[in-house]
């Protein structure tokens, strides 16, 4: 017996396509992970133009703690190797500047350490404290890997019985960490889960390998342009893997029920071809809307996804003719007889003919979008985490035991230096000058910060010039102004760049350390500082630009979603022509939306970048089948409304049901992890899931049917 031929343009297809997947696939394995603050940084508005102000004269300022407890009234052979284990490791590449009780300003005389401006050292709890400053860039995570690694050591070695490292770019690995965790453990599952559940549906080991070939090409080729391109991932963009596996796998279904269904391969790409086009094409510049946004990484994400969606649309076609022609692929849609044969029951009958019904997801999308208007926002990154997570465990540490895991900048102005006398004071007489006259009220000002809640210290060059004279009962105001001035200079000689820290051009800075705040707390304590401040201002800092940053990242993405809403059903109205109502095809398709947002009511989750996402994800799939349902009804427009919904449900409700029933069984996965916003995904996606599928076979025939909302004449008995 002769063996068959082989088709050579399949085998031609199914290698290009491999070599492609391979090639881009490994580049999209490579891709970082970036969540730095100016990943997100806007260019507009108040907080970016003080943040700018505050680089050009002070640079960056990103710093983290790490406290040794080092047991209670420790000895000073003890200190000494806290000391030396902190100088070693400020020798870390990446630390840019650090600050210890040993390298604090003294002058000729003994530091008490219950009078420095910051518990450096405190010998009754034995905790030594020392502040590092690190230099902007990816190599952050790498110090802070470095540093947490050190800690551990230094518990294992008996240097300490506990020590903590905090602060936002510890956080920021953290995050980073926790996408990875998504990125390569809960993702992998995720999809080898789906594609188990589609072979076992299809009772086909040919179907499970076919999808997995073009959902992963999709995939590899989407992340690897990303990576040519020079992006990151970030908890924006990381969420376009979660997009891409959605999309592709909901097309692919309706392709392989297609070719089951037509029982050739070559008939159910022609059948669905189009439907994927009008899919491709509204969803491109659904997310295409999102490029208007000015947070780069909310436009990287609607550039990449309009590229991704046409990547999806070229495998989840081409893979069939290659892979599937060579494996002999003949799919068999499971039967699912009582979902075609819905219109013969007389229960769902009754559901699609009364009107009054459309009531529910009127009700439910104007509930659902009041609900998210006054939904908590979710603007502290700790609160991602468990309250056992080491994270949050190490920053309670810190907070109630040394100070507050976060900081902000205030800078004062001196308007005392004219325009051009920086220029002319190479020796800082100028500027010493104006700080010396506002001490007082400076000093002032200080003492009423320490004195706010959240607010555990103030770091300023005031400070360090009154820490040598508090153990004597006194400060710098105290002096007659030319031993106020003597003392000044000498600490300005002896520590130039910590004057220069604190004291630039015509600004004094005051670097507050506070606690990890969300927004309205950040709110009330902003409201404060503004208050007390002297006219002119500026707040800035990491928490400062965090909060932002998080709040115009959730407006942004808020507009993005309705620009969306509004560019689908215009582009579907367009293509489907005088049949198609506006209403068909947005209640169908918001009713999912309202139900995610009373799920986030009723489970108590709060509004943050990835619960906004599961929107976009939740909307673009429900259009999916919506254009497909659409597309088949409008086929046969001769027909009886009956007849046309019935034909409909019998080719593509199998499709609508097994998208619906893999993706929310998949998603399910992620609930297991112990990170909120993957955990809060996972379960709001599925609730957007099955919502979804329940709008397209409830609503939408009841507006489909109604001949008053389709402006048509009623149809005889």
């Amino acid at each position: 017996m002769s063996r068959p031929a082989i088709d050579v343009r399949a085998l031609l297809v199914l290698v290009v396509q491999l070599g492609l997947t391979g090639w881009l696939g490994f580049l999209g394995a490579t891709l970082p992970f970036d969540n730095r603050i100016e990943r997100f940084a806007v260019h507009h508005g108040d907080q970016p133009r003080e943040h700018e102000i505050f680089q050009r004269l002070f640079g960056h300022t990103d710093f983290f703690l790490v406290a040794l407890d080092l047991g209670a009234d420790p000895d000073e052979a003890l200190t000494g190797r806290a000391e030396t284990w902190f100088g070693t490791m400020a020798e870390t590449p990446g630390v840019a500047d650090w600050f210890s009780m040993a390298r604090l300003p003294s002058g000729d005389q003994e530091l008490d350490p219950e009078f420095v401006p910051f518990p450096f050292f405190q010998p009754s709890r034995g905790i030594y404290t020392a502040l590092f400053q690190i230099e902007p860039g990816l190599a952050q995570g790498r110090v802070v890997t470095t540093f947490q690694r050190a800690a551990r050591e230094a518990e294992r070695d008996g240097l300490a019985r506990r020590a903590v490292v905090a602060g936002e770019p510890v956080v920021n690995e953290a995050l980073n960490r926790s996408s990875m965790e998504v990125k390569e453990v809960f993702f992998p599952i995720l999809i080898l889960w789906a594609l188990v559940l589609l072979g076992f549906l299809f009772r086909d080991w040919k179907v499970l390998v076919v999808s997995g070939l073009s959902i992963g090409s999709s995939l590899a080729c989407t992340t690897g342009i990303m990576a040519q391109a020079g992006s990151s991932m970030n908890l924006v963009t990381t969420l376009i893997p979660a997009l891409v596996f959605v999309l592709s796998l909901a097309m692919q279904v309706h392709v392989l029920v297609s070719i089951g269904l037509k029982k050739s391969i070559e008939g159910g790409l022609r059948d669905k071809w189009w439907p994927n086009f009008l899919v491709s094409l509204t969803t491109s510049l659904g997310f295409g809307s999102l490029m208007t946004s000015s947070v780069a990484p909310i436009s990287a994400m609607g550039g990449y996804m309009a590229i991704g969606i046409w990547i999806i649309f070229f495998w989840a076609h081409v893979t069939h003719l290659g892979l599937s022609k060579l494996l002999g692929l003949a799919v068999r849609p499971p039967s699912l007889s009582p979902l075609r044969n819905l219109q013969n029951l007389s229960w769902y009958q009754g559901l699609i003919a009364s009107r009054w019904f459309l009531w529910i997801p009127v009700a439910v999308i104007g509930l659902g979008g009041w609900v998210l208007v006054r939904n908590p926002t979710e603007s502290n990154g700790l609160n991602y985490f468990s309250p056992d997570h080491p994270i949050r465990v190490q920053t309670r540490f810190l907070q109630e035991n040394v100070t507050g895991a976060s900081h902000l900048e205030l800078l004062v102005p001196l308007p005392e230096v004219v325009a051009g006398d920086e220029d002319k004071d190479e020796d800082g007489a100028v500027v010493m000058t104006a700080f010396l006259e506002r001490q007082e009220r400076l000093t002032e000002l200080e003492t009423r910060l320490v004195g706010l809640e959240d607010v555990h210290h103030v770091l300023s060059f005031n400070q360090f010039l009154n820490a040598p004279l508090r153990a004597e009962g006194m400060l710098v105001t105290d002096l007659e102004a030319e031993d106020r001035r003597a003392l000044a200079e000498h600490l300005r000689d002896t520590r130039p760049e910590l004057f220069t820290r604190f004291v630039q051009g015509s600004h004094y800075r005051l670097q507050l350390l506070v606690n990890s705040l969300d927004r309205e707390r950040y709110g009330a304590l902003a409201s404060e500082l503004k208050r007390l401040s002297p006219p002119d201002s500026l707040i800035t800092g990491p928490l400062a630009r965090i909060i932002e940053i998080q709040h115009y990242l959730l407006r942004s993405l808020s507009t993005s979603l309705s620009l969306t809403v509004a560019a689908v059903v215009l582009l579907l109205l367009l293509l489907f022509g005088r049949k198609a109502r506006p209403w068909t095809l947005m209640i169908p398709n918001l009713f999912p939306l309202g139900c995610v947002a009373l799920a986030m009511f009723l489970f108590e989750i709060k509004t943050s970048i990835s619960t906004v996402m599961v929107f976009s994800i939740a909307f673009g799939i429900a259009v999916d089948d919506t254009v497909h349902l659409l597309n088949t009804f409008y086929r046969n427009d001769s027909e009886a409304f009956e007849l046309r919904w019935r034909r409909t449900l019998e080719k593509d409700a199998r499709a609508v049901f097994l998208t619906t029933l893999v993706l929310t069984l998949g998603f399910a996965v992620l609930m297991t992890s112990s990170f909120g916003p993957t955990r809060a995904f996972g379960l709001l996606l599925g609730v957007g899931m099955v919502f979804a599928f329940l709008g397209d076979l409830w609503f939408l025939p009841l507006l489909l049917g109604s001949p008053r909302l389709m402006g048509r004449s009623p149809e005889p008995d």
